[in-house]
């Protein structure tokens, strides 16, 4: 049977800004110092939110070498206020350091099929510099992994000529959504969770009691590569 090891940082409190921060920070130094370029891939939501927004006031990280793409995004306006890429202009573009064009996105000013395309392409673009240093993840409470929601298609999440797959959902806000697929979370040298509170943590350790579930918890898909760690908080 697969196991599902992985690193845990549990965080008394609520708060996991500066764990997560650090934790991020060290990383991408570190990469920019060994190859000359870092990359990470960010998913939204209110968690990372002031993790990204502190990471952005970083004096320690050499913001011209460090790249960043979205894991998944919503098919809305870039002011629309669930969209993913506004969260990032508030947060981690905020401080003025973290380069705005060095952040690849979707276009969801295009129609959905285009939107995919185009950011297919840009994110194959992106790789021709390396393979991502860092992918952050969030565990939904239905357990969906990015935009991937189960009961998942793993074939079709799982292809190497499909980095960008079109997604739907009727259980959460706004129906399309664009994701990575798993071969691009996949390509990350490590891949972090960012979690809140004791229910979380325990849908968490729920899926890790079910190993071989990948319809039911697509993200067992990555941890089970052995580069994942877990940051959370207790309350």
């Amino acid at each position: 049977m697969t196991t599902l090891k992985h690193e845990r940082l549990i965080v008394a409190g609520k708060d996991i800004t500066d764990a997560g921060t650090r934790w991020l920070e060290e990383r991408i130094v570190k990469a920019i110092q060994e190859r000359g370029v870092a990359i990470i891939g960010l998913s939204g939501g209110s968690t990372p939110g002031p993790i990204y927004e502190k990471l952005g006031q970083s004096n320690a990280i050499d913001f011209t070498k460090c790249y960043a793409f979205m894991v998944d995004e919503r098919h809305i306006a870039e002011d629309h206020k669930d969209s993913n890429t506004l969260l990032l202009r508030n947060t981690l573009l905020k401080g003025g350091k973290f380069l705005e064009e060095n952040l690849v996105r979707p276009n969801t000013s295009l129609p959905i099929d285009q939107t995919i395309r185009d950011y297919d392409t840009k994110m194959r673009e992106l790789f021709k510099k390396g393979n991502p240093d860092i992918v952050c993840l969030g565990l939904g409470p239905d357990g969906h992994l990015a935009s991937i929601f189960p009961p998942a298609n793993i074939d079709a999440a799982n292809r190497e000529d499909a980095y960008v797959l079109h997604t739907t959902t009727e259980k959460f806000a706004v129906f399309d959504r664009i994701t990575v697929n798993f071969i691009v979370i996949r390509k990350g040298r490590e891949q972090v969770f960012f979690m809140k509170g004791a229910d979380k943590v325990k849908v968490w350790d729920e899926m890790i009691g079910q190993p071989n579930h990948h319809e039911r918890w697509p993200a067992q898909k990555v941890i089970e590569d052995g580069h994942t760690t877990l940051i959370a908080s207790t309350d």
